[in-house]
């Protein structure tokens, strides 16, 4: 595979074969040209903001990193990339935007090492690589050029020397009305070409195949050309260790050739995966060029052995999972695991899990009695739930049709709850189903600590919402820092406070300013609260539509309490949030209040009118805690109201 500063290869008009056709000629109009011209310019200027940042870092030899110049730079090409019109160009360099905020947030709070740039930074090269062979592709395809429209297909290569099976992903997938198949290799060598040419959404990969065979093609291509890939190969039980080194390699899911038996139950879940797999962000395929820390520095007598660590987790989270099991010291509390793995391969990788680590990694097994230093796995397709006896705390294993995933997260996490209260750690890692949100609500009820990992880190963030959703998390930390938080939370001494601290820490004293925040989505608005008490805002008021809104607004202004800051989305009844923006800025007392609007990442024709309206900012659909985090601190630093410095136990609860 080439490097990332090889030569783009040359554009064909069907390569993109999802972009529609602009109405009318082919020819672009010249404020799009220019945009592309200004994205190019943009995109050699972030090239070099990054070189210049590792220029300084090898002269200085400093761990600190700053990465503010860089996002100065990505910022600017971003808003040239939405000025172009071309969905997969804005809807990536939208993703790139989050991942280098993601890693300025982490540089500022000291929490990533050398080694972590020095990962970062080629895939960083890569990316760049990736948006250049865009620029080029729109501006030598005219045609491609399109307004951003929502819900665009995925583009899918499938990689399979089976040409019985090229035929079988052909037929399933093109079931899907958000999947294209743009293209079918029959060997790494050629897959590596058509990836690398075509820049797919996902890749299905073969594993087994002549000449370079799929983990060599895997570790290659998440080096110089980061994608989603979802294995589908016809590997044994016996060899399921190769699986696991996949999943851990980079490989967001499994799909074994068996499974594909052509009910339409099979290929609804075929084709549900691979769709999932194609909407994994760019930050969250970053997890794999994460360099997990060694055993964490604590001392063992310090661990408090009557907690209990519940775990929850899908497939995609076998990486993650692994690296948080690699950084526990030996003597740690029982750990229960409910992690729905490959269906007959769960043996294989408990089995492999149990040869590494100091601690024993088993399979639960019926009315076993809890013990210290031990992970128990519940066994393939059963629910695992713990139950306080005489004797202590048993294990209870059923496989009833009770729920419809098993093992069930919610059982899990119900019956921890109920036995060890607040003694109960619960950990909620990526899944692509909402099993597991609700048990870790009843944990919180029952004042036991609850941890998730962030959204921007997972490869599948549904289940990580729907948690958010229900506030049902303390702490929301990124994938390599969960271990940590486990161990904070485990350490006698430690009093874990029912707050909504997360891995931002709390940026305000007190209240905070007052902040007005409008949606007509209940759910939206309480992502939003969650969100906000999450970096110390408490001082909110709601509104469910911009009429209501605006009347807030002047009600604060005549009771002389006004709003410091305004969190709008665009589309609402009653009152727009570009009408209710105008409304403000024309408003003598109203006028320089910030105003972040949220939309639609795909609603280009808003964002460009909100920024000729004033906004002071805009966070797109689904929203980032991190994102929103980073843009208010910013807008009520430019303002003056400035959020105290970040401690050293909100650093730690990262």
């Amino acid at each position: 595979m080439s490097e990332a500063k090889s030569k783009i290869p040359s554009k064909k008009s069907n390569d993109f074969k999802d972009a529609p056709v602009s109405e009318g000629s082919e020819k672009p109009s010249v404020s799009v040209l220019n945009a592309v011209s200004q994205a190019v310019s943009e995109n050699k200027n972030l090239i070099q903001a990054i070189q210049t940042l590792v220029d300084r870092q090898k002269k200085s030899g400093s761990d600190s990193f700053d990465f503010t110049p860089v996002l100065s730079v990505a910022t600017a090409l971003t808003v040239a990339c939405f000025s172009t019109g071309y969905a997969p160009l804005s809807d990536l360099l939208t993703d790139f935007e989050l991942l280098i905020r993601q890693e300025n947030m982490r540089a500022r709070m000291k929490l990533r090492p050398s080694e972590r740039i020095s990962q970062l930074i080629p895939f960083f090269f890569a990316m760049c690589s990736r948006i250049q062979y865009l620029l080029e592709s729109l501006s030598s395809n005219p045609s491609l050029i399109s307004k951003i429209k929502p819900g665009r297909k995925r583009r899918l290569v499938i990689i399979d020397d089976s040409k019985t099976f090229q035929l079988l992903l052909t037929k399933i997938c093109s079931g899907h009305p958000d999947l294209e198949i743009v293209g079918v290799a029959s060997s790494g060598e050629e897959g590596e070409k058509l990836v690398t040419s075509l820049h797919p959404d996902v890749v299905t990969l073969d594993v087994h195949m002549p000449g370079m065979d799929g983990f060599t093609f895997l570790n290659r291509l998440m080096k110089v050309c980061p994608t989603p890939v979802v294995l589908v190969s016809s590997i044994d039980v016996q060899k399921g260790g190769e699986v696991f080194d996949a999943l851990y390699q980079g490989a967001l899911d499994f799909i074994s050739k068996t499974s594909l038996n052509g009910t339409e139950e099979s290929n609804a879940d075929t084709i549900n995966r691979i769709y999932k797999a194609s909407q994994c962000s760019l930050s969250a395929l970053m997890r794999y060029y994460a360099t997990a820390p060694s055993v964490l520095d604590i001392e063992q007598a310090n661990l408090d052995q009557s907690k209990v660590v519940v775990v929850g987790a899908g497939v995609g989270a076998t990486r993650t999972l692994t690296d948080i099991l690699k950084q526990l010291p030996k003597k740690i509390p029982p750990i229960l695991v409910a992690q729905k793995i490959v269906p007959g391969f769960s043996k294989m990788f408990i089995q492999r899990l149990n040869e590494v680590y100091p601690f024993v990694v088993k399979e639960a097994e019926q009315g076993e009695l809890l013990e210290p230093s031990k992970v128990y796995f519940a066994p393939d397709e059963k629910n695992m739930t713990v139950l306080q006896s005489a004797q202590g705390y048993r294990i209870i294993l059923t496989d009833g049709e009770i729920t419809q995933v098993r093992p069930s997260v919610d059982l899990l996490f119900d019956s921890a709850a109920m036995a060890f209260g607040e003694k109960t750690v619960g950990v909620l890692l990526p899944g692509n189903t909402t099993d597991g949100a609700q048990g870790l609500c009843e944990i919180r009820k029952s004042k036991g600590y609850t941890v998730t990992q962030d959204e921007t880190d997972s490869p599948d963030p549904t289940l990580t919402r729907e948690a958010i959703k229900l506030e049902a998390a303390l702490v929301s930390a990124w994938g390599d820092n969960v271990a940590e938080v486990i161990l904070d939370a485990i350490t006698e001494g430690n009093a874990r406070v029912d707050t909504e601290a997360t891995f931002i820490g709390t940026l305000f004293e007190g209240e905070g300013p007052r902040v007005l925040i409008v949606d007509d989505s209940p759910t939206i608005r309480a992502l939003v609260r969650y969100h906000l008490r999450a970096i110390g805002l408490s001082n909110f008021s709601e509104a469910k539509d911009g009429l209501t809104a605006w009347e807030a607004l002047l009600s604060g202004v005549s009771e002389n309490l006004p709003y410091e800051l305004i969190i709008c989305d665009q589309n609402m009844p009653k009152m727009l949030g570009l009408e209710l923006l105008q409304k403000i800025r024309v408003h003598d007392k109203l006028k320089q209040t910030p105003f972040i609007l949220v939309t639609s990442a795909s609603d280009r024709e808003t964002v460009m009118n909100a920024v000729k309206g004033g906004i002071s900012d805009f966070v797109t659909k689904p929203m980032s805690a991190m994102v929103l985090a980073e843009k208010v601190r910013l807008i009520f630093e430019k303002i003056g109201i400035g959020p105290k410095a970040v401690s050293e136990p909100a650093k730690k609860a990262v």
